[in-house]
């Protein structure tokens, strides 16, 4: 009885730690597919985040193939097949951000997979470990990788694809050239050589930092070479082709990410930028941080700037890396994958985390989550090499530990992502970790404002602006004033304001403008529009209002001129951010129907009828469109095709504004028809 109770229990232990061994590579997957769909499951329900909607939502350039392919010559190709992938989702999804996130999740899932497999092949090719060793070593790496918290803002962020799917064509790349340096036959190590260049490529055309998958092959082939005059020679060829090609690429190819570099190198040979470096140095150093204590995770980290690199902290920040770099390289006989992973995780953070910090005149942001993703790939090898050297290199115990750091990470993760459902719950959470910093007070009251949650919004607006008193935090709480009734608080807060030089801005000017348009005041809000644009001649909005004010005023001439201009801007400036407004579906509709006033007013009616259409085209939502096409019908006595229009406008947001005026000439043609 006894000896059968123990064989029991000998299959049970078998089962829970020996199952997944006897396992094919597509249950493995199946395995890591489970995972990752219950760990990222909570965000796969939620909304668009962030600038999602100005990517996809409202991009104009997504219309039609020739749209996207301006947008790239506009943009020197840069990313694009980031944007073509939105091009092609937006015909498979239309505006549901379900689909776009399952792409997301699908590629993380993929690339957790591929560093699996990679780190297999890594330990039983180049260091012969045992199978088992091999597999769990492996099969745990990929797995937290997979949960890392740290990876969540590059998969639930969907505009964060470009480091999601750009990091899984770039870990492929680095897998398929491993393998292309360690098969015997010629013929099929040049066939995973040239796949391994391709995905590569892909992985730049996604994010042009991932450029350095050429100099992560070179890491690899040291790593894989035991040297000999020979190899040192072959060596040396392989760096100086690297190098000679990527100067000739750098000085004289014109799209991205060469032009970007070449800028890059023209700013700091000219001056050290301390700011930055010294910002950064402490920004990689709490990356490090972040990713083994997880609990700090947040959209908006409240780090230091630091503005030299003497600075205390910058200096501890570099001696701790230093000291790393120098602890790996000690016990690189006890921790062998360390090293070279130690190393490649630095040399993907530099491009974006310790050579360009991102400022503006309210915040600073030396860190991106999502800019972290490909670092992951070999932090998760670090992590589970520390991990294996405290289990004493013991199956067993190793086992333990990874389960534990694995569940722990995972938990973490699938939290982390219910604050991913929507731009209320993100910057809410946000604010628990950096209360007292204008970017999460500043955006979760934008949030508030979107949802129609005024009242909510202001307290966070004010300490926003009270935290850094700049044009966009007064705009936004000058528009709650006005949106909760405070007219009078809305009034004096922006002609204050406009009175000092930080806030003689074009944004500022159009908002108050807009003010005084809504209210009838034309002579003002004509005078406010024209400063605008004197600031900034391109900016759309205000010579929008310009144009409107003109038809309304019969100054064809002058709203001719106008609308010229607009038409020019939207041409040439297409989806481009310098003129102070992303040129999306919705502005294109509103310039395209103010071509159409023009065309009624000259009495080149189906013109007109034309323009109008394409604002509907454009926006669905554009309630004025409508009504204009119903009134004109009305006046021309085509009555079902009047209604036809204004049951249309009654699906629409605006129409509350105009339900008046539309009822009466509905009773009108009704009355008619009886």
């Amino acid at each position: 009885m006894k000896k059968k109770k123990k064989s029991r229990q000998q299959l049970s232990k078998k089962w829970v730690f020996g199952y997944l061994e006897t396992k094919s590579t597509l249950f493995l997957f199946f395995i890591y597919l489970l995972i990752g769909v219950i760990a990222y499951l909570p965000s796969l329900r939620g909304d668009f985040l962030l600038d999602d909607n100005q990517y996809i939502v409202y991009n104009s350039s997504l219309q039609n193939f020739n749209s996207l392919k301006r947008e790239l010559v506009l943009t020197n190709y840069r990313r694009p097949l980031y944007r073509f992938s939105f091009f092609v989702e937006k015909r498979l999804w239309g505006n549901n951000p379900l689909g776009y996130k399952i792409i997301n999740l699908i590629f993380h899932i993929m690339a957790a997979f591929v560093l699996f497999l990679f780190v297999r092949d890594l330990l039983s090719k180049r260091f012969k470990r045992k199978e088992k060793e091999v597999f769990y070593f492996s099969f745990f790496t990929g797995l937290f990788f997979l949960v890392c918290p740290l990876a969540t803002e590059a998969v639930s962020y969907i505009s964060g694809r470009s480091s999601g799917i750009g990091g899984f064509f770039l870990i492929l790349s680095v897998y398929l050239f491993q393998q292309g340096i360690t098969v015997e036959r010629i013929k099929n190590r040049l066939i995973k050589l040239i796949i391994a260049f391709i995905a590569g490529i892909i992985s730049v055309m996604f994010k042009e930092v991932y450029i350095v998958f050429l100099i992560l092959w070179f890491f690899l082939f040291v790593f894989y070479t035991e040297f000999s005059g020979v190899k040192v020679i072959k060596l040396s060829l392989f760096l100086v082709f690297m190098v000679v090609c990527l100067s000739f690429a750098v000085f004289y190819v014109r799209f991205q990410p060469f032009p970007l570099i070449k800028k890059t190198i023209k700013h700091y040979s000219k001056k050290i930028n301390q700011q930055a470096l010294a910002t950064n140095i402490y920004a990689v150093a709490y990356s490090l941080r972040l990713a083994v204590f997880p609990d700090k995770l947040n959209i908006d980290h409240d780090l230091p700037v630091i503005e030299k690199l003497s600075d205390y902290r910058a200096v501890l920040s570099f001696m701790f890396l230093i000291a790393l770099f120098f602890i790996f390289w000690f016990f690189r006989k006890q921790m062998p994958l360390s090293f070279f992973a130690y190393l490649s995780y630095l040399l993907l953070i530099a491009p974006t985390n310790s050579f360009i910090l991102r400022h503006g005149r309210w915040m600073v942001d030396p860190l991106s989550e999502r800019n972290l993703y490909a670092s992951l790939f070999f932090f998760s090898i670090v992590l589970l090499e520390v991990l294996w050297v405290l289990s004493g290199k013991d199956v067993k115990r190793f086992k333990v530990l990874a389960i534990l750091v694995i569940v722990v990470f995972g938990v973490r993760a699938f939290f982390r992502n219910m604050d991913y459902r929507n731009n209320i719950t993100m910057w809410k959470a946000s604010l628990k970790y950096s209360p007292d910093r204008a970017r999460p007070n500043y955006n979760y009251a934008a949030a508030l404002k979107d949802a129609q949650r005024y009242n909510e919004a202001v307290p966070y607006a004010e300490k926003a602006f009270r935290l850094s008193p700049a044009p966009n935090t007064l705009g936004l709480l000058s528009s709650l004033y006005k949106l909760t009734g405070n007219t009078e608080k809305y009034e004096i807060l922006l002609a204050t304001a406009l009175e000092k030089k930080q806030f003689k801005n074009p944004y500022l000017y159009h908002q108050i403008g807009e003010y005084y348009y809504e209210k009838g005041d034309f002579f003002k809000a004509e005078d406010y529009f024209k400063k605008a644009v004197k600031m900034k001649w391109c900016y759309i909005l205000p010579r929008l209002s310009l144009a409107y004010i003109y038809l309304m005023q019969n100054k064809l001439e002058k709203a001719k001129e106008q609308l010229d201009i607009l038409n020019g801007i939207v041409k040439e400036q297409f989806n481009n951010y310098y003129c102070n407004v992303l040129i999306d579906t919705i502005v294109k509709a509103r310039v395209e129907f103010a071509n159409s006033l023009y065309y009624f007013a000259t009495h080149q009616y189906n013109k007109g009828i034309e323009f109008a259409n394409l604002a509907i085209k454009l926006n669905p939502e554009f309630t004025e469109p409508y009504l204009k096409l119903g009134e004109y019908y009305f006046l021309n006595e085509e009555d079902d095709r009047a209604l036809f229009y204004f049951n249309k406008a009654k699906h629409t947001i605006d129409y509350g504004k105009y339900k008046e005026q539309v009822d009466n000439m509905v009773k009108q043609i009704l009355a008619n028809k009886k």
